[in-house]
């Protein structure tokens, strides 16, 4: 395992996967993680993103993060092309994340160009919640209403589903405001 991964990648992917480090039944404690992410967020770089977002799910998952706890305006040429065809498992939850941080008008279109592409495929469930919760909070902070757009398809694409978007959106609330605490310098 080489450097970047295990200081970046190795100790985080599992509590950011899901958003488990701010769901109730995280094994870790919130706070103990808070401070070690708190502890490598300096040295953490865009070129250590760029490094990571190719190697495989874990490391574009931890790239993304660091992508939102740093809001790097890069970022969204460097997950559309990782987001769209949805090669990976897992890693598109922490793009959009990204995505929802970063909060721009390129942001936002992504977001939509995934959603106009996913939710039309009931067959396929890939990360159409998370796209959908970025979507809305991004939206919501641009004082855009565009959700609207796709309240239909995505509740044609839900049905059936244990797919809840308001429990996407409160833990994508939560996970955004983790990041913003990590950003935060030590007091």
């Amino acid at each position: 395992m080489d450097e970047p991964v295990a200081t970046l990648v190795a100790p985080f992917y599992l509590a950011v996967l899901h958003g488990n480090m701010v769901s109730p039944g995280f094994r870790g404690r919130p706070d103990e993680l808070l401070q070690q992410m708190r502890a490598v967020a300096p040295a953490v770089t865009l070129e250590n993103a760029l490094y990571l977002w190719p190697r495989g799910w874990r490391e574009g998952l931890m790239a993304s993060w660091w992508a939102a706890v740093w809001r790097w305006p890069e970022t969204p040429g460097q997950v559309e092309p990782l987001l769209i065809p949805s090669r990976s498992c897992f890693e598109g939850q922490a793009h959009c994340l990204a995505l929802a941080q970063i909060n721009s008008p390129r942001c936002r279109q992504i977001l939509a160009r995934y959603l106009d592409e996913y939710l039309p495929r009931p067959d396929l469930d890939y990360d159409q919640p998370w796209a959908m919760a970025a979507r809305t909070l991004a939206c919501i902070g641009a004082s855009k209403n565009e959700p609207e757009r796709f309240k239909v398809a995505w509740e044609q694409w839900a049905t059936g589903t244990h797919h809840n978007l308001g429990g996407y959106l409160e833990v994508m609330r939560r996970m955004l405001a983790f990041a913003d605490a990590v950003a935060r310098p030590m007091t």
